[in-house]
Order: C-alpha cells, then structure tokens, then sequence
C-alpha cells in the first residue's frame, strides 16, 4: 500500500548545508583568539577592517635600524566607539627593519608629567635589542619633544653604541608613511579585537578602562607575531 508521509515533518528534517566558504564551529573559534588573517566570514573583521585590510609590503632598508612612532590617525584624543565621550591618545612606533609594531595609550600627547610615554619608548627600545638606531617621528612640536627627551634618556640609560635622531635633510618619507600604515593597521585590529571581545561578554570596554589599555598593546603584538 501506499505510505503516507507528514510533510510538514519532513521539511523539519531537512539539513541545510552550509556554504563551502563558511568555516566550521572550531574554524571560527580558532579564528576568534587573534583575528589572524583577516576573514571576509567574520563579522569582528569586517567591522574593523573590512577596507585597507590588504597592504602592499614596502621595501625598507636601512643601514641603521629605525624606529618610526606617531600618534593613532594622527589626533590627539581617539575614541573608537561611535558616540563614545572619552577618548584616548594612543602612541604607535614601528621598527622599520624587523617590522615589530607597538602601541600604547599614553595620558596626553608629548611629554607627560611622569615621562610614562617616554618610558613606554625606552622599554621598546630595549626589547628590540638593536645597537644602533635611529628615532623618527613628524615634525609636530608635541612629538618632537618627546622623540628628544626619549634620546636623551636612551643615551644615558641604555647601553646603545649610536642612537640618533635625523637629520631633517635626510628625513625619509617612505618610512614616514610606512609609520603611518601601521598607525592605520594597530587602529582596524583594536576594533576588530574590541568588538569580538565585547560580543563575548556582551558588555562595552570604555576606552579608560585598564583593559583597554592592554588590549591596545595586544593588537600590536598580534600584528608583530601573527603575520610576515
């Protein structure tokens, strides 16, 4: 005889396949720990770097070894969050030659009373472990400022054969602007890490918050450790 089938039971069992570009469950949480490469499946990366995430590699190379640094995006305050009325400063340097990338929020733009910026450099400085180097930043007064107090203190304090800053008639717009694309890379992987973040414990990290000053720091160090 004939077998009657529920259709309505039937579509409930239908499995629907996922597209061959999507990732499977474990995929996704493996991506989720660094965000490293970008993904266009993630939702975390599209909202922090879905335009500039690919960057063309710059040749640089250097006799001395140079440390670029610049405020993020070029502002004094930043506040990632639309809408959000706290801001931050947050200080990037990038070593030209091994590529190391370093981000910080530091109190104010330049000098600050504790020199907490300046130390932040010298600590920089030393985990490069360079002998030779030289310092390179704008020419705004403000870091200008802090790029020579910070070669002072380097001088006395830690042992370098040659630290310098230079001279403006060789000033490099290359690496200049190679400063600037990792001020733009640390600023996309802080919202991307941020809004993953805040998806998991479905609450907001104030940009004054202390864990924000880590995860600043944590964006660069993926963006050092987790890609060539």
């Amino acid at each position: 005889g004939e077998q009657l089938v529920d259709v309505e039971e039937a579509d409930d069992k239908k499995k629907i396949l996922r597209s061959p570009g999507d990732p499977t469950a474990e995929e996704y949480e493996a991506h989720r720990m660094d965000h490293m490469p970008y993904r266009s499946w993630c939702p975390h990366c599209i909202n922090g770097r879905a335009t500039g995430h690919q960057h063309k590699s710059q040749k640089e190379e250097h006799r001395v070894p140079q440390l670029g640094f610049d405020y993020l995006h070029g502002t004094e305050s930043f506040a990632l969050a639309s809408g959000e009325e706290e801001t931050v400063k947050i200080l990037v340097a990038k070593c030209h030659q091994s590529k190391c990338i370093f981000a910080h929020v530091v109190p104010q733009k330049g000098l600050d009373p504790a020199l907490y910026a300046v130390e932040r450099l010298k600590r920089d400085v030393m985990w490069l472990g360079h002998t030779r180097l030289v310092l390179k930043s704008d020419k705004g007064r403000a870091i200008l400022a802090l790029l020579r107090h910070t070669l002072k203190v380097l001088q006395k304090e830690v042992e370098i054969e040659n630290i310098q800053e230079p001279h403006p008639a060789a000033y490099d717009s290359s690496s200049n602007g190679s400063t600037e694309n990792a001020s733009k890379q640390v600023g996309n992987m802080i919202s991307t890490v941020r809004s993953c973040l805040e998806d998991r414990i479905k609450m907001k990290v104030p940009v004054t918050h202390c864990l924000f000053g880590w995860l600043v720091e944590h964006a660069a160090w993926l963006l050092t450790t987790r890609q060539r």
